[in-house]
């Protein structure tokens, strides 16, 4: 009963939070990207995925040059920080999962840490550095600075292609199936 009653106010605090970095990000001195569609999600999974019989809190961190999120508690068995992106998803929680897309925080399960590495590259960003973890934290760094331009556009070109040679097979395409073929947000 107690957790049922935990999944709203977490939601709203966690996009609390998520509106705090956006406001907090667009002041001239805090220099980084201006689109944030990364930052949810990797909170997101971060509550997740966190080990809670480990004691500790989550923490996000803001400063000049990196936004952190860190967990107590190493990765899920059978995930390393060599297959993050590659493999299935394992959420030690998953009626949080189930409440946070319920909720609509996050738009689907088990994509939270992707789309924070596709945003990052779109925008030719570096993607969120996960170097830092050891078997008892999980620890992810997303770098703020300038944007390398022509990585940028190399993404999005491979994204064009992606979204052509499915047009090509199947006659046409949604938004939403564009959406995610490019794990990019459909809005």
């Amino acid at each position: 009963m107690r957790a049922r009653s935990l999944a709203p106010n977490l939601c709203a605090i966690l996009v609390h939070l998520h509106r705090w970095i956006v406001n907090v990000s667009d002041r001239p001195s805090w220099p980084t990207c201006r689109d944030h569609r990364w930052s949810l999600p990797l909170i997101a999974s971060a509550l997740v995925h966190r080990d809670y019989t480990a004691n500790g809190p989550t923490i996000v961190k803001v400063s000049q040059d990196a936004l952190v999120v860190s967990n107590p508690g190493g990765l899920p068995e059978g995930v390393t920080t060599s297959n993050l992106l590659i493999t299935p998803p394992r959420p030690r929680n998953p009626a949080l999962a189930d409440a946070f897309k319920r909720a609509g925080v996050v738009e689907r399960t088990g994509r939270g840490i992707n789309r924070a590495f596709a945003s990052q590259l779109a925008l030719g960003k570096p993607v969120p550095d996960y170097s830092r973890s050891t078997f008892s934290s999980v620890v992810a760094r997303v770098r703020s600075g300038p944007a390398d331009k022509e990585l940028a556009g190399f993404v999005a070109h491979q994204q064009e292609q992606t979204v052509l040679t499915f047009v090509k097979r199947h006659g046409s395409i949604t938004r939403r199936e564009a959406s995610e073929l490019c794990q990019i947000d459909s809005q």
